[in-house]
């Protein structure tokens, strides 16, 4: 009896030392060359043991650490986390520097405003009437229609922001198709100088007039805001950038004059059409102060920048003096260093914890660009040239300022 008890206790044993010496090499088998990852059972693991349906290389997000993903790996632990994620549509409703009280001619001898009637005679010195230079002064530029789009990420140092926008197609224009020559419907015409010198020459329309003014804008921002000093109430975020700004503007002039209804001769149509187009590629950066509680935030955003205002500008005319006057083209385009300041105030209220109201201000200063209604220089070289109206490109400072309001869709 005694024999068999050692004999079940010895097959026991045996048993038990065999079963532990297969687990051992069937973990040896399965979990060899594996890594111990932290902040997970002990290990090694490998690709059996991830493939069972849990993953040891994914770590759940805690309050000491907002990182979602734990393997250094550069496009994912670029992101914070989701969370300040947001979407903003915006309405624009922006005013331009105006064309401005621009003489749509050269000014005329004797003359202290030509935009107002004053007499002409032809060039025998018979009186023709009253006859005006038309000026652009009633054109405005306000309350001109846009709309903005703006995405927003969080980063590991700050957030990148991008947004995007584009101004509705203004248009202006002047007509007039009572020309009478009288001092109440007087006769327009195009004044020009004589080879460089202030005259009285002007040539006439006496059937109708018309110009046309056309302007469309559009830009676009890519900026990234790094983590700066902060307060309960406070934040400030410095900011590198860039941006891209579009503005391309056309002014139409077209002219008729009737030699004599009676004789049936051909009618003289008069085309002046100056076109500039200005594209503006600027790195900027600024600084973001922002005031948040949880009812509502305030940002204030100044960006400065320096670039390149790349510029194309032409001039075309046809049939200026008369219909042997040949069509003409000129054109000039170059790059130049154009400083641009951007100030942006931005009021957020919190209707849900996902959806907010948005309404701000928005200025726009660009230096050094080029306008269509300055870029004409109104000459005439004598009958046997021909016509001496050519391009001279003009730079000025030009703002684009308004008022926004929109809808933004955030993950708080």
């Amino acid at each position: 009896m005694a024999s068999r008890k050692w004999l079940s206790w010895l097959m026991g044993c045996g048993l038990l030392v065999g079963s532990s010496l297969m687990g051992t090499a069937y973990a040896q088998d399965v979990y060899s060359d594996g890594a111990t990852i932290p902040n997970t059972p002990p290990g090694p693991y490998s690709q059996p043991y991830g493939s069972g349906g849990v993953d040891p290389y994914w770590v759940a997000p805690t309050p000491d650490s907002t990182q979602i993903f734990s393997r250094p790996d550069g496009l994912q632990t670029a992101f914070r986390s989701w969370d300040g994620f947001f979407f903003r549509t915006e309405y624009l409703q922006f005013d331009y520097t105006r064309p401005g009280d621009v003489l749509l001619g050269a000014p005329v001898f004797g003359v202290r405003n030509p935009s107002q009637p004053f007499p002409v005679f032809d060039s025998l010195g018979s009186p023709l009437g009253f006859a005006a230079v038309p000026a652009l002064n009633t054109m405005k530029s306000n309350n001109i229609p846009g709309v903005r789009g703006t995405v927003g990420v969080p980063l590991i140092f700050g957030s990148a922001e991008a947004s995007i926008f584009g101004m509705g197609n203004q248009q202006q224009t002047i007509e007039d198709t009572a020309l009478l020559g009288t001092r109440g419907q007087p006769f327009f015409g195009t004044s020009t100088l004589v080879n460089g010198i202030v005259d009285r020459n002007i040539e006439l329309y006496n059937d109708s007039f018309r110009t046309t003014f056309t302007s469309k804008l559009w830009s676009s921002d890519v900026n990234l805001f790094f983590d700066g000093p902060s307060s309960n109430y406070f934040t400030f975020a410095p900011m590198l950038g860039f941006k891209y700004l579009d503005l391309r503007e056309d002014l139409q002039q077209r002219g008729v004059f009737n030699p004599n209804p009676l004789l049936g001769l051909p009618k003289v149509v008069t085309d002046i059409d100056s076109y500039s187009a200005n594209q503006l590629f600027i790195p900027q950066i600024g600084l973001r102060t922002k005031f948040e509680n949880s009812f509502m935030a305030v940002a204030f955003d100044p960006k400065f920048g320096l670039g390149a205002n790349v510029y194309k500008n032409r001039l075309e005319t046809n049939h200026f003096r008369s219909n042997a006057d040949p069509f003409t083209v000129m054109t000039d385009s170059t790059a130049q260093l154009a400083p641009v300041i951007d100030l942006n105030l931005t009021g957020r209220l919190k209707v849900t914890p996902n959806i907010n109201i948005t309404a701000g201000y928005n200025f726009i200063w660009a230096s050094r660009i080029t306008r269509p209604q300055d870029n004409i220089y109104y000459n005439d070289t004598g009958s046997a040239d021909p016509p001496g109206v050519v391009l001279r490109t003009h730079k000025e400072d030009m703002t684009f300022q308004g008022l926004t309001i929109g809808l933004e869709f955030r993950r708080p």
